[in-house]
C-alpha cells in the first residue's frame, strides 16, 4: 500500500472524528465468558488461569545483573533469558487473567511484577544491546534506549496492558509505566533511525510493528502519530520485499511465524484506529501468498520443512494468529494448533497469548484436517516442495532448498533435500542451534547447523560449500509429471579450485517413494574425491557394501550408492535450539575417482513399515510399492 503523510494524517483524524476501539475483541464482557466457553480456546484460557492463580501470591521472577553480564563475557545468552522469560509468563498470564475474571484478584500480583520491569536497566536481552562503556560509546545509544525485537516488543504489550486493565492500577505506577514507553521506546525511535529499518527479514517487521502498535496506543494527537506510522509504513514495506513473488521467505517458517505476525498486529490495530481507512491486510495481492506458508511448509504432525534458522522441527504456529489469517483471507485449511499449550513459545509474547484467547474466539473445533498436497514451486527462492497422501494414505513429503549461501538467517544449505514420510523425517535438517555469542560471529559457519557439512551435500575435494549472496544455485531444469524431475547447477556454491561444474539432478518417484540423485561433476584435473552426505536422526544400519537401511519407527529407508565406495556413519552431537544435547547420524559416503568427469548416482527408496501409527494405509501402499530382491 503507497500511502503518503496527507491520507495517513487524514485518516487518522476520520478515526478521532468517528470515535474507535482498540483490540476490541478483549474489552467485551461476553467475550471473556466464552472464551471459558469455547471448545478450544475454553482449555488454553484454564490453563493460564491455573498458572495465574498458582503465582499470585509467590514471590515475582527477578533478573539479576549476575545472569545479565554472562553473554558479555561468556556468551551465553540462557541464564538470563530464562529468568526474563519467565517474567514475561507472569506479567501477562496474570494481566490476561484479570480480564478474563475482572475481579481485581489479580491486580496486585500484577503491580509489583510491573514496578520490577520499570526498574529494568533494559527491556531487550543483553545480545541487543551494547554492554560495555566502550559499546555504548560506539553504538551512540545507552542499552534502556535500544529499540531491538523483545524491547519493542515490550512497549507494544506494556501500551496494550495500560489500555486494558491500566485502570485498576495504581495510577502512580500507569503514569511512570507509560512514561517508561515513551522514553525507552517511542521517543528513542523518534529522535534516531535504526540499521533494522532497511532490511528485509523478521527484525524490520517486529520492530516497527510492535513501535507502531505502542503508537497507536499512545500518541494521542493525529499529526503526530502521522509521523510515526509513515515511517512505519516504509519499514514494513522494506519487509515484504523479502517474500518472493509466491510469498515464500528464506528465513523460514519460525521467521515467518515471528513476522508476519507483528505485521497482522500492526495492521489490525491501524485498521481499527482509522476505523478502516488504512486496512494494510488487503493493500497487495502477495499477502495472501504470504499467509498460505504454512500449508506448503508445515505436515499434519506439525513437524515441518525447517530449512535456514528454523528453531527445531516442530512448529504449531500462533492459534490467535491463524485464526484472524483464515478469517481474513478465507483460508479454511491451515492446522490449527488445537491441541498445544497456550505457552507453546517459551519466549511468552503477549500478542501471541491474547489474540490466542480472543482471535481464537472465531473458530470453532476444527473439522478433519486435510493437508494441501501437490508439487509446489517456488522458483525466486529455489525452493521445490512435493506433497502426497493424507487422510486414509500415509502423507509424504519431499522438499528442497535452492537459492544462494547469503541469505537471513543463512545456512550453507545449497542442493541440501528434506524427505518425510508418514510423521517421520528420514532426511532431516538439524534447523537453528541454541543462539549464543558465537553463532552470530566469524565462527557461524563451524556450527554443524550452518555449514555444509551439517546438511545432505556433498563434500569436494576437502571443500564444502561458502557463505555469501555470490555462492548461489541456479535452476537448470524443472519438470512435474508422472515424477518429478528437478535439477541445480550448484558450481557457484564451492569455492575449489579446479571445479569446473557440479549439477545435482533429483528424480522422485513420488508414486513409490523413491529418489533417485545424480551428482556430476568437471574437473579441471583427473584426481578427484567426493564424499556424499546425508543426514538423519534414524539408526543407521550398513546391511552390505553400496546399500544402507535407516530404520524409522514406522517404516524404513533403503540407501543404495556405490559398492566400490566406502562408508562411515558418524553419530554427531550437537545443541538444539532449545538447548537440549541430541544427536544426530551423518552418513559420509566417499570415493576417490581418477577422472575428470564424475557422475555419483545415490538412490534412496522408503518402504512402509507394519506397526505404529497409519497401519493399515501403510500395509496397502506397501504391498504397492513392494519389488524382490531388496538385500534387507
Amino acid at each position: 500500500m503507497s500511502v503518503g503523510m496527507r491520507e495517513i494524517r487524514e485518516a487518522l483524524r476520520g478515526g478521532d472524528r468517528d470515535g474507535y476501539t482498540l483490540f476490541p475483541e478483549i474489552r467485551r464482557n461476553d467475550n471473556w465468558a466464552r472464551v471459558m466457553d469455547h471448545p478450544v480456546v475454553g482449555r488454553k484460557a484454564a490453563e493460564l488461569l491455573r498458572f495465574a492463580s498458582a503465582i499470585k501470591e509467590a514471590e515475582p521472577q527477578r533478573m539479576s545483573f549476575a545472569a545479565f553480564r554472562l553473554f558479555g563475557e561468556t556468551g551465553d545468552r540462557r541464564q538470563y533469558q530464562t529468568q526474563y522469560f519467565n517474567s514475561r509468563k507472569e506479567v501477562y498470564s496474570l494481566a490476561l487473567a484479570e480480564v478474563i475474571e475482572d475481579n481485581g484478584a489479580y491486580v496486585q500480583a500484577l503491580e509489583e511484577r510491573l514496578w520490577l520491569w520499570c526498574d529494568l536497566y533494559t527491556w531487550d536481552i543483553p545480545a541487543s544491546v551494547p554492554l560495555s562503556p566502550e559499546e555504548i560509546e560506539k553504538a551512540k545509544v545507552e542499552a534502556d534506549e535500544v529499540v531491538a525485537l523483545f524491547g519493542s516488543e515490550t512497549g507494544f504489550y506494556m501500551a496494550e496492558i495500560l489500555s486494558v486493565v491500566g485502570h485498576k492500577l495504581h495510577p502512580l505506577l500507569a503514569h511512570r509505566l507509560k512514561k517508561q514507553v515513551f522514553s525507552r521506546i517511542i521517543d528513542s525511535y523518534r529522535k534516531r533511525t535504526f540499521w533494522w529499518e532497511d532490511v528485509a527479514m523478521n527484525w524490520a517487521s517486529v520492530c516497527a510493528g510492535a513501535v507502531g502498535c505502542a503508537a497507536l496506543y499512545l500518541i494521542e494527537d493525529a499529526d503526530e502519530l502521522s509521523l510515526v506510522i509513515n515511517r512505519i509504513l516504509a519499514t514494513m514495506e522494506t519487509y515484504l520485499s523479502g517474500f518472493d513473488r509466491d510469498g515464500i521467505t528464506p528465513e523460514g517458517l519460525g521467521y515467518w511465524s515471528y513476522g508476519f505476525s507483528f505485521y497482522v498486529y500492526f495492521a489490525e490495530l491501524l485498521k481499527e484506529r482509522t476505523n478502516g481507512r488504512l486496512d494494510l491486510m488487503h493493500a497487495k495481492p502477495i499477502l495472501r501468498k504470504i499467509a498460505e506458508m504454512p500449508l506448503y511448509t508445515q505436515f499434519p504432525d506439525s513437524t515441518m520443512i525447517n530449512f535456514s534458522d528454523a528453531p527445531g522441527s516442530v512448529w504449531h504456529g500462533e492459534y490467535g494468529l491463524l485464526c484472524r489469517l483464515s478469517k481474513r483471507f478465507d483460508i479454511p485449511d491451515y492446522k490449527l494448533p488445537e491441541e498445544s499449550t497456550l505457552y507453546y513459545d517459551h519466549t511468552n509474547k503477549w500478542a501471541h497469548l491474547s489474540r490466542s484467547l480472543f482471535w481464537g474466539l472465531d473458530a470453532g473445533a476444527a473439522d478433519s484436517y486435510m493437508p494441501r498436497t501437490g508439487c509446489f514451486h517456488f522458483p525466486e527462492s529455489g525452493w521445490l516442495i512435493d506433497r502426497r497422501g493424507g487422510g486414509a494414505e500415509p502423507f509424504r513429503a519431499f522438499a528442497v532448498k535452492g537459492g544462494h549461501n547469503g541469505e537471513p538467517h543463512n545456512h550453507n544449505d545449497l542442493g541440501h533435500f528434506i524427505l518425510h514420510f508418514d510423521g517421520e523425517t528420514l532426511f532431516c535438517d538439524l534447523g537453528a542451534p541454541e543462539y549464543v555469542k558465537a553463532f552470530f560471529s566469524d565462527r557461524r559457519y563451524t556450527f554443524l547447523h550452518a555449514s555444509s557439512e551439517g546438511h545432505s551435500v556433498p563434500i569436494i575435494n576437502g571443500h564444502a560449500q561458502a557463505a555469501g549472496e555470490g555462492h548461489f544455485a541456479r535452476i537448470v531444469d524443472f519438470t512435474e509429471g508422472e515424477d518429478i524431475r528437478y535439477a541445480l547447477d550448484l558450481t557457484a556454491a564451492y569455492e575449489v579450485a579446479g571445479l569446473e561444474s557440479y549439477t545435482r539432478h533429483y528424480l522422485w518417484h513420488f508414486d513409490r517413494c523413491e529418489l533417485e540423485i545424480e551428482d556430476c561433476f568437471a574437473f579441471a584435473a583427473t584426481s578427484n574425491t567426493i564424499e556424499e552426505v546425508f543426514m538423519t536422526s534414524y539408526p543407521v544400519q550398513v546391511v552390505r557394501d553400496g546399500l544402507l537401511r535407516i530404520q524409522g519407527e514406522h517404516s524404513h529407508a533403503e540407501l543404495r550408492f556405490d559398492p566400490a565406495a566406502s562408508v562411515d556413519v558418524l553419530e554427531e552431537a550437537y545443541e538444539s535450539h532449545s538447548g537440549r544435547d541430541e544427536t544426530v547420524n551423518r552418513i559420509v559416503i566417499a570415493r576417490r575417482y581418477d577422472s575428470d568427469r564424475v557422475t555419483v548416482g545415490i538412490t534412496v527408496r522408503i518402504v512402509p513399515g507394519d506397526h505404529g501409527a497409519g497401519t493399515e494405509a501403510a500395509r496397502i501402499l506397501r504391498d504397492q510399492l513392494a519389488y524382490p530382491n531388496t538385500g534387507i
